[in-house]
């Protein structure tokens, strides 16, 4: 089992008017003040979501959560925020998957045995969206959960289906080595983003480790995975009173 699982993070927000510069120049104030290292902020901007998109590089354990603390309050800092027009992604590195595809369905059956709980973890803006006219469907356009047919197909075809990015995206596993769950709303909510990658982390390792899962409740969940206490709090909070932007 991997307990130091490697990952990446895209933050979508809105840069209350510092724009891309001044957004490289706050993180990059914000680095030297600590004297981290920089992570060549301006190429790793972009535009999505509401504004600016911001993809890490590769991060690990403590040291890696300590420097997306950072750049997390400090956007805060500044004004920056998300709208429920951002999305914020997470790549794990996922080695046991690159080509097991048996790995892979075991996951995915997983996944959409528990979505009925996880989604409780994300707001209801990610699967009950107006956008694209596709209200009321539990169906969100960027990230559309697995279809029974679709996991049927990837069984028979034993292959990873390339034609969309669902809410657990198996598409980045050939050419990066990663799973990706698309399905968290935009935040610059330190630890609401943590609990939700270490929530992702512990999933994968749980399902590696052990049969598929079947749970009944947030709670039996988080317990099966074993997420941390500070995280299950975090979770189980907005499983409670729903998280809406």
């Amino acid at each position: 089992m991997n307990l130091d699982r490697r990952f990446g993070v895209e933050l979508e927000f809105d840069s209350n008017g510092l724009g891309s510069n001044g957004v490289v120049r706050i993180l990059r104030d914000a680095f030297d003040k600590r004297g981290l290292q920089r992570w060549h902020f301006r190429d790793r901007l972009d535009y999505d979501g509401s504004e600016l998109e911001l993809k890490t590089p590769i991060l690990r354990g403590s040291d890696g959560f300590t420097k997306l603390k950072v750049v997390m309050d400090t956007l805060s800092d500044h004004g920056c925020y998300a709208t429920s027009a951002d999305g914020m992604h997470v790549h794990h590195d996922a080695p046991e998957f690159v080509n097991n595809i048996n790995n892979c369905i075991k996951l995915v059956k997983s996944w959409k045995r528990n979505r009925h709980l996880i989604y409780r973890f994300v707001s209801p803006d990610r699967f009950e969206s107006d956008y694209y006219g596709k209200s009321n469907e539990n169906v969100y356009w960027a990230c559309p959960e697995w279809s029974d047919e679709e996991i049927r197909k990837m069984e028979e075809d034993m292959a990873i289906p390339h034609w969309n990015r669902h809410d657990i995206n198996l598409c980045s596993l050939p050419y990066k080595g990663s799973i990706e769950l698309r399905l968290h709303q935009g935040t610059l909510d330190f630890d609401e983003a943590a609990s939700w990658i270490q929530f992702g982390q512990k999933f994968i390792d749980r399902v590696l480790a052990h049969n598929m899962m079947d749970s009944e409740t947030p709670e039996k969940l988080l317990k099966k995975v074993r997420v941390s206490p500070d995280a299950e709090k975090v979770l189980l909070d907005k499983a409670k009173y729903g998280v809406r932007i």
